[in-house]
């Protein structure tokens, strides 16, 4: 064997030795644990789950929701969005309602959306009536999700409410219902939009969605 086909066999082995070694310490989604003390890897073992389709990982979605660390439990509440059983969304009402966390009961009200079983009235309820803007935005996320043409006069009126979050989804609802894009900024406060908010008004009432 020459000198250069022998390089080119070493320089190959040594290739292929070292790729051996990062796939040997790079770590594999069955390596990730719930368990861990990293809350990098308790999301990496949830990524791990969102795919699921079985009580199993259903069971354990559950029960990372009330997880200390809140990037945690928030990704749990998001992946039982996609992740649905009835169980889910048992706990997903008990959360919207019982948490102590804003930022869990938003995500909680949004991923009911999802839920066809879930009756959308409650989602309105909360856009109208509750008093944390994550809240009020975290339902009429759920509603801009659920695209039920019911709500549109709910999320009409959300497009004057004092938060940027809620008046985002709310016109995103509206789109997603009608079809239509609207020269709606949710970024702006409302009082500067209101010739803007009044064609969105008219055009729906002229077509019949309030």
């Amino acid at each position: 064997m020459d000198e250069k086909k022998q390089k080119i066999i070493t320089v190959t082995l040594c290739a292929l030795a070292a790729v051996l070694i990062v796939w040997r310490m790079w770590p594999s989604g069955a390596g990730y644990s719930l368990d861990s003390e990293d809350p990098v890897q308790r999301m990496q073992a949830l990524e791990d789950l969102r795919g699921q389709n079985t009580q199993r990982a259903r069971s354990l979605l559950r029960s990372m929701t009330v997880d200390p660390d809140p990037r945690v439990a928030v990704m749990a509440i998001q992946s039982m969005a996609g992740n649905r059983d009835r169980e889910n969304m048992s706990s997903l009402v008990n959360l919207s309602t019982a948490a102590q966390s804003p930022l869990v009961r938003r995500e909680a009200l949004a991923a009911l959306g999802e839920y066809p079983e879930f009756d959308a009235a409650r989602l309105v309820a909360v856009v109208t009536s509750e008093r944390d803007p994550d809240v009020r935005a975290g339902a009429a996320q759920g509603l801009a999700r659920r695209a039920d043409r019911s709500t549109v006069p709910t999320m009409f009126r959300a497009l004057s409410d004092e938060d940027a979050f809620v008046r985002g989804w709310a016109i995103t609802g509206i789109k997603n219902v009608t079809k239509v894009g609207f020269m709606y900024d949710s970024g702006r406060p409302p009082q500067e939009q209101r010739e803007v908010i009044e064609e969105i008004r008219k055009y729906l009432q002229r077509n019949r969605f309030m």
